[in-house]
């Protein structure tokens, strides 16, 4: 038995200290499955097909974990999983050839074939557009060529589901090491403020604690979605509603005088506000997303605490695929200016080479809009500061996802966490042949 997590889409996928060669190609099968099926539907129906009915069909459905697994996308998903790696189609070639050497008649040796070649022609098919949509590798494809690939992109979370004309794109850019890191760090954290081994909602969790801090992690987060987000709450930045700027110039000189330099956010760590942030976050194009120029210039004289009292809201992937930069960060923070609340959004760019300053930068430089609550009721009082707070699920109340249309930051984990608020763990058997 080996854990795993099923992700906000129904997927298992596994996760296994000391995996062997086979693992990584069974876990990423899983994720190329869906990647699949969400880019590709049409060819997903013929391999789904093609698997239907198969011996190794037959199996899957028959083992104890999926006895009540009814998506047929989902089964087939096991199916393919079960049936790649060296390995497994070794064993799969060989159980059908006992099926032929082992048959009666020529309708049973003829039909046993028929099924062996269907099960071939699905992993022909699954593989040929794995390795020339997302691996970006041409000629004939196979799972000799895969397999050489995927560990190493298994741990630096590579990621599958962006196949980008072909190009790999790297997720996370962390390594192992990083990741204990931030995981020492997470404890060390949470030990002093007295939340280790706790819910979200205050219980005690249900989970180990190795899990505990891997499901806190931003490599994870990135994968499943943040389910922390909602539970977090925001202190409050006060502002002045006199920010005493005469004129567009004279804030500008005051900002490269006052607010230039790096700031530290707590989940990204450095960031640097540079004279050219200064310079766009002051110009026309910002100015009009913003809620009033007055509002706009308040916020001004607060930005290096806008940006570490903010939180993390999303972080994605260059539009424009830079090469030099690893992600997007957008970090959400909250202002209070004469009684009212008004939300601001800070774009940071996070480069690929670490001797390149971590920026905050954008077209949109910081967005900010009233915020529709009642000062008694939605703002409450943080223990951890002398601000007060505001919860992120309502700062980020209906707030898109980048480049997802119809998509939330506030993803609903509602069906993949536990009564505590937390990822569930699934067991999932395997021999990992």
């Amino acid at each position: 038995m080996v854990s795993g997590w099923v992700g906000n889409d129904g997927i298992i996928r596994l996760t296994k200290d000391g995996m062997n060669a086979e693992t990584p190609i069974h876990e990423y099968t899983h994720l190329w499955s869906e990647a699949l099926q969400m880019n590709n539907p049409e060819l997903w129906a013929q391999i789904k097909g093609l698997l239907k009915g198969t011996p190794e069909w037959q199996r899957v459905m028959g083992m104890k974990e999926y006895s009540n697994l009814k998506d047929e996308d989902r089964l087939a998903g096991e199916v393919l999983a079960h049936i790649s790696g060296k390995k497994n189609a070794g064993r799969m070639e060989a159980e059908a050839k006992r099926m032929i050497d082992g048959a009666k008649t020529f309708e049973d040796a003829a039909k046993a074939a028929s099924l062996l070649g269907r099960m071939r022609g699905a992993l022909k098919k699954f593989w040929t557009w794995v390795g020339k949509t997302l691996l970006g590798k041409k000629g004939n494809i196979n799972i000799d060529r895969v397999s050489n690939m995927v560990l190493a992109d298994l741990v630096n979370s590579v990621d599958p589901f962006n196949p980008r004309g072909g190009k790999r794109t790297n997720r996370t850019n962390r390594t192992d090491a990083s990741i204990e890191s931030e995981m020492e760090r997470i404890k060390r954290e949470a030990q002093a403020d007295g939340t280790f081994m706790k819910a979200p909602n205050g219980n005690p969790t249900n989970l180990n604690e190795r899990q505990w801090l891997q499901v806190r992690t931003q490599a994870f987060k990135a994968w499943f979605g943040d389910w922390e987000l909602k539970h977090k709450h925001v202190s409050v930045v006060p502002a002045e509603k006199e920010h005493g700027f005469a004129n567009f110039a004279e804030a500008k000189k005051w900002a490269k005088q006052n607010v230039v330099g790096s700031v530290e956010q707590p989940e990204i760590g450095e960031v640097n506000i540079s004279g050219t942030a200064i310079d766009k976050y002051l110009s026309q194009k910002a100015v009009e997303k913003s809620y009033s120029i007055n509002v706009h210039l308040s916020a001004l004289r607060e930005m290096p605490k806008i940006i570490t009292q903010s939180i993390v809201g999303e972080i994605h992937n260059d539009r424009k695929e830079d090469e030099h930069l690893k992600d997007i960060v957008l970090l959400y923070s909250a202002i209070e200016i004469d009684g009212k609340v008004y939300r601001v959004k800070t774009t940071v760019k996070r480069y690929n080479d670490s001797r390149t300053k971590t920026k905050a930068y954008s077209y949109e430089v910081t967005e900010i809009e009233l915020l529709d609550v009642e000062h008694g009721n939605e703002i409450t009082h943080s223990p951890n500061s002398s601000n007060n707070s505001i919860s992120a699920a309502k700062l980020l109340q209906n707030i898109g996802r980048s480049y997802a249309k119809g998509k939330l930051i506030l993803d609903d984990h509602s069906k993949v966490v536990d009564g505590n608020g937390e990822p569930r763990v699934f067991t999932h058997e395997t021999n990992n042949y």
